[in-house]
């Protein structure tokens, strides 16, 4: 990986003829500095050329060639957190398509490869159906009609949501990889109506690749504790298989044993999985269209369903650096049981719109913002569970 980026970089840098014009204005040290660093990296002093090109680098802030230069040498010496800085500062400057294609490729194959890492993440959300309410104020029952509590009609408010995430990841002999991934995040809400929830969880994973497919076998366990505590426990597979030069099939399953220890007859088995096609359109953009399936069977009847959707979704990559991806999902589910009160069982309709936005050259203090909207409307026949919702937040996160 390390030979193919830095012939990448020789190729569209010329070597280091900016930093070199930029110092023959400045004093010789600089210049032979520079020199000095490149000749310790190539006897694999890492440290000594990373402390000479930072001290280059804060005396030449600008300078593309330096921090590329540093970014190499961080790669070389393994510290891909500090590499992936460099690299993501340098695709949020370049106004070099090119270059931004090729920092963008480096930073795809540090996520890969690099061992360890830790995310933090702050979003606020406003919404104006915070608790999932109907949008409804009656609705008629067996027993004539009644009225549905304020507590169950919708309420606007804002959820603010703090998570911490990370992963250990093993490459193998084989090429194949093992991964750990972990998760605790704390989500509260405006107002007294909804109870706060802390999350944390871990998942197990194994990866392969093998002529064009590519397979992923995954084992989790998580806890959601609320005003009820739930504990999950999750298998799954996701294959990706490369059907041409800009066609791929993405599918995958997984099933949940969900056990609700507040609430036992809500506790069963999930079962979900999915089939997409993604056509990549150019480096830069793709759309995909796909189906989705699901199915949950609590202990209660009348609470399980088997759903099915359609679902239709791009991203586009600017080459400025802003990224801009949507999705549309169109579905229904069926209940299996009579609902109480009722001689039917549920039937819903369900229709989402997901839009999400960032622009890579806009961070502070290593945070990089990004907006997240989600629409949704569910019709029902029960006016209970009839709603719709907006959403729009802001999340902040950095890598570390």
């Amino acid at each position: 990986m390390i030979r193919t980026i830095f012939l990448c970089l020789s190729l569209l840098t010329g070597a280091a003829a900016p930093f070199t014009a930029n110092a023959q204005t400045a004093p010789n040290p600089f210049l032979q500095d520079f020199e000095q660093a490149r000749a310790e990296r190539a006897r694999g002093q890492f440290d000594q050329a990373i402390t000479r090109l930072r001290a280059l680098l804060r005396a030449f802030p600008g300078d593309v060639i330096l921090r590329e230069e540093l970014g190499l040498t961080l790669l070389m010496a393994k510290d891909y957190g500090a590499a992936q800085y460099h690299f993501e500062e340098l695709d949020r400057i370049s106004t070099d398509p090119k270059r931004r294609a090729l920092y963008k490729s480096i930073l795809a194959r540090i996520a890969r490869e690099r061992p360890s890492g830790i995310n933090f993440s702050f979003q606020i959300a406003p919404s104006t159906n915070i608790n999932s309410g109907s949008s409804e104020e009656r609705f008629d029952t067996s027993l004539g009609t009644l009225t549905i509590d304020e507590t169950s009609q919708s309420q606007s408010g804002t959820r603010l949501h703090m998570g911490l995430n990370g992963f250990f990841r093993k490459p193998l002999e084989s090429g194949d990889q093992l991964r750990l991934d972990w998760a605790l995040s704390q989500t509260g809400y405006s107002g007294d109506l909804l109870a706060d929830k802390f999350y944390s969880g871990v998942t197990l994973s194994y990866r392969r690749e093998r002529e064009g497919v590519a397979q992923t076998y995954s084992l989790g366990r998580n806890f959601l504790n609320s005003d009820e505590d739930v504990a999950r426990t999750r298998i799954g597979i996701d294959s990706t298989r490369r059907l041409g030069k800009t066609h791929f099939l993405a599918f995958g399953a997984s099933v949940t044993d969900r056990d609700n220890l507040d609430d036992p007859a809500d506790s069963g088995t999930d079962a979900d999985g999915y089939l997409r096609h993604i056509w990549a359109l150019d480096r830069a953009q793709n759309v995909f269209a796909g189906l989705r399936f699901e199915r949950s069977k609590p202990d209660r009847a009348h609470q399980s369903f088997t759903g099915g959707f359609l679902q239709f979704g791009g991203q586009k990559v600017f080459e400025a650096g802003t990224v801009i991806s949507g999705s549309l999902s169109l579905g229904a589910r069926d209940f299996d049981g009579v609902f109480p009160g009722q001689s039917f069982a549920r039937q819903d309709q369900v229709q989402e719109i997901r839009f999400n936005a960032h622009d890579s050259r806009f961070s502070w203090r290593g945070f990089t913002p990004q907006l997240n909207c989600t629409l949704r409307w569910v019709q029902s026949n029960l006016a209970l569970y009839q709603s719709d919702a907006q959403e729009c937040g802001v999340t902040l996160t950095r890598r570390f």
